[in-house]
């Protein structure tokens, strides 16, 4: 019995030292401790999605990679979106276009009329500013968005967007090209005015027909 005692406290004598307990340390850096439990944790997952499935180790790293890998590009697709939205709305610039305190009673067709003086006038930035100014008042009159002095393009895009957004989209690059008209240095010609009035009178063509069958459903 003694004989049986001292081998175990030789045994576990040689155990303790530095040469065995290295093998029980983990010696593991922070980038394989982290890779291991995102491993655990995916396994985990897997295995409660799919009861039936019990990957040998190759095919269970393949699906921890490939799923990685989806959460990748959803991440980088979400960034993307994001810097794209803040991009778009950096170029649209936090100015008001109702902000002519003169024009503050001014409806849609005033300014139409406008437009349509200065254009015979060749006063086309300014005819430029008028018809867009047109087209924020007919959406106002439609109740598709709600003009104010204190908001600003991006706001009346971003209440678009919530009703329409092929018409939110054609607004952004209305809007876009009126502020690069009105407060930037852009000089346009008559071919460019002419190309605006085109896309605006196209708008107003259209929320007129809307309106028109609108007012047809309700007879």
């Amino acid at each position: 019995m003694t004989n049986v005692k001292q081998a175990k406290d030789s045994i576990e004598e040689i155990l303790s030292q530095q040469e065995y307990q290295v093998y029980y340390e983990d010696n593991r850096n922070f980038i394989q401790v982290l890779w291991d439990e995102i491993k655990d944790w995916i396994e985990e997952l897997l295995s409660n999605w799919f009861s039936t499935l019990q990957p040998t180790s190759s095919i269970g790293d393949a699906l921890i990679i490939l799923a990685l890998l989806v959460v990748v590009i959803l991440v980088l697709l979400v960034i993307f979106l994001l810097s794209r939205n803040w991009v778009r709305k950096k170029r649209l610039n936090y100015r008001q276009p109702l902000h002519q305190l003169n024009e503050k009673n001014w409806l849609s067709h005033d300014h139409l009329k406008e437009a349509n003086r200065l254009e015979q006038k060749k006063v086309y930035s300014e005819a430029t500013r008028h018809l867009f100014l047109t087209f924020l008042l007919v959406l106002h009159e439609k109740e598709w968005l709600q003009a104010r002095m204190w908001k600003t393009n991006w706001e009346y895009h971003d209440e678009l967007r919530l009703i329409k957004s092929d018409l939110a989209d054609d607004f952004y690059q209305l809007a876009l090209f009126f502020e690069e008209v009105t407060y930037g240095e852009y000089n346009i010609e008559e071919k460019d005015y002419q190309i605006y009035r085109e896309q605006i009178e196209k708008w107003l063509a259209e929320l007129k027909s809307i309106n028109s069958s609108i007012e047809r459903e309700e007879g």
